[in-house]
């Protein structure tokens, strides 16, 4: 695929979509998928804080974020 034929089908699914935040679907969707990733100890927790700080949105996330760390 080309990069446009890629965008386009990101486009159709959504993925694009920018909320009011102005985060794209695409990047909660990764998101989500980090937490899954940290909470089965696949991924070490700072691959997740780089990623919500990369789209600024870890003090929407932070509560979620801590919680990781408790017992």
């Amino acid at each position: 695929y080309s990069l446009g034929s890629n965008a386009m089908e990101m486009g159709r699914r959504g993925l694009l979509d920018i909320d009011s935040s102005g985060v794209p679907m695409d990047a909660r969707l990764s998101i989500e998928h980090l937490f899954d990733l940290v909470k089965k100890g696949e991924l070490e927790p700072s691959a997740l804080k780089l990623e919500l700080d990369r789209w600024g949105v870890f003090t929407e996330y932070q509560d979620r974020f801590f919680r990781l760390f408790k017992k």
